[in-house]
This record gives structure tokens, sequence and C-alpha cells, in this order.
């Protein structure tokens, strides 16, 4: 018999993958960070903003730096994938957040544990890498980029 734990997280993974890597990956709109939030459907400013889950393809550059998510950061995570219709309990595959740099400005992408294991393994401090990213919304956007999260997918390394 399998765990109740590990069937739960099972089928959280396939939501958060159904839910969150749209129809396939060539959905994933090439662009770049900044024009993502350019284009968000939302004006500053607005609390806890979220989206359906915009995709995007974006070439950055990644920093190697990793950091545990914050608490809020962890909670917005589960209202979002709420608001779409999945468990809130599918966050907890996201732990922690990876910088990325694009143009000169930093930003941290909750990434999937389960991808930055490979990640670590494929992928040098400062190698431009290919993220497939989902806009989920901005925790609080007092002004443009404020505050905006996006959640790792998948990558190429290549």
């Amino acid at each position: 018999m399998v765990p109740k734990l590990r069937c739960t997280f099972a089928y959280a993974s396939f939501l958060i993958s159904l839910c969150v890597s749209a129809t396939g990956w060539d959905d994933y709109a090439p662009s770049s960070i900044a024009k993502a939030v350019a284009a968000a459907s939302w004006q500053a400013p607005c609390d806890t903003c979220f989206t359906p889950g915009l995709p995007y393809r974006v070439a950055v550059e990644y920093t190697g730096a990793i950091r545990v998510i914050s608490p809020e950061r962890q909670r917005f995570i589960g209202s979002w994938l709420k608001s779409i219709g999945t468990s809130p309990d599918a966050a907890a595959m996201f732990q922690q957040e990876i910088a990325v740099r694009e143009s000169g400005r930093e930003y941290w992408l909750p990434i999937q544990d389960k991808l930055l294991s490979a990640l670590r393994h494929k992928a040098k401090s400062g190698q431009a890498v290919k993220f497939f990213i989902v806009l989920a919304g901005a925790i609080s956007w007092k002004k443009p980029g404020e505050d905006i999260v996006f959640l790792v997918n998948e990558f190429d390394a290549r």
C-alpha cells in the first residue's frame, strides 16, 4: 500500500503540471521577464493580484544563487493555485527559488524542487538558460515589477 502522503504529492504534481504548464511547451511565448511584467493585465497599485497563469519562455542568466522561499511568497503560491482550481497543497513543491539576471536586473523565481536538482547538475553560474515560466501574479504591486511571482516549470540549459 502506498502511503497517503505519497499519493497526495503525486496527484498534486500531476495537477500542477496540468494547470501550470499550459497545454504544451510551445504555448510558452518567447519573451523577456521585463516584457512579461509590462504586458501584465493588471495595473499598479494592487494587492494580491492573480493571473490565470501566463506562460513565457525566457532566456536569462542563471546566477547560481538559491534561497528558501519566504512564508509570504509560499502563501501567495498556495492562494494562486487555489484561484486556478488546483489544491493549494501543491505549493509544497516550491520550497526554494533561484536568482536569474536579465539586462542587469535580478529576479527570484520559485522553482519546483524536482527541477532544482536537475538545474544544479546541468547549469553553471553565469550560464544563459532558457526557462519556461508562468506569471502567477503579484503579492503587492506598488510600482511596476515589484513583488511579481513567476514559477519555473522547466528549463533548457543547452
